[in-house]
């Protein structure tokens, strides 16, 4: 089974082939496969032998695929993360839980989402709670990044990490309470920051 997303961009393959680090323009985009049983492959933009070719059909110079291959046939629940990277930011070491499309139940629970996030004492410009990332440029004087204050609703809380540096990230991870006093999380929100002249993004060395 073969899935394919097609790019301009610069791709780059984990070794493991469940992951990838899209560049272009400056900018990165990583990729995860969560669904089991599969890898990442990198190939041409070109129609796959088994699948219509009509004639008159564009082609696309420049352009590469991101592919999907599954190694078991069937039915399957395909399902990839895909986390824009800040300048200096690492790509997350976890892994998301599944739950296939037949299994969610609307409206069942209220979603964990912050109501507000304050920095340095006001609040952030743009704030919406179901987004989950902000890039703030600072004045080059700036020394130490502001300090992020999330404001959570009646049984949501939310874990903080500062950023330690500039350019860095500031993250506030959300979660509640279970009936046994573990934590559930929902969705991480992140607060980039960054100055004019020090953020770069080089592509990697082969």
């Amino acid at each position: 089974m073969l899935s394919r997303l097609h790019t301009r961009a610069h791709v780059v393959v984990a070794a493991d082939g469940r992951s990838a680090t899209l560049y272009r323009g400056g900018q990165r985009l990583w990729v995860q496969l969560l669904t089991t049983g599969g890898r990442l492959l990198i190939g041409d933009s070109r129609t796959l032998p088994d699948s219509p070719d009509p004639t008159g059909q564009s082609r696309q110079p420049g352009s590469r695929t991101l592919a999907i291959q599954l190694t078991a046939a069937g039915t399957r629940t395909v399902a990839m993360r895909m986390v824009p990277l800040a300048a200096g930011e690492q790509p997350p070491a976890d892994s998301l839980a599944v739950t296939p499309l037949a299994s969610w139940t609307p409206g069942a629970t209220s979603p964990m989402v912050l109501t507000d996030i304050m920095m340095s004492a006001d609040h952030l410009a743009g704030f919406h709670p179901q987004r989950y990332r902000y890039d703030i440029t600072l004045p080059p004087n700036t020394a130490t990044a502001p300090k992020v204050v999330p404001l959570t609703p009646n049984g949501t809380h939310a874990t903080v990490t500062r950023a330690t540096t500039i350019p860095g990230t500031a993250a506030m991870r959300t979660f509640r309470l279970d009936a046994n006093h573990q934590k559930v999380y929902g969705p991480t929100y992140q607060v980039h920051f960054r100055q004019a002249g020090k953020t770069t993004t080089a592509l990697p060395v082969a």
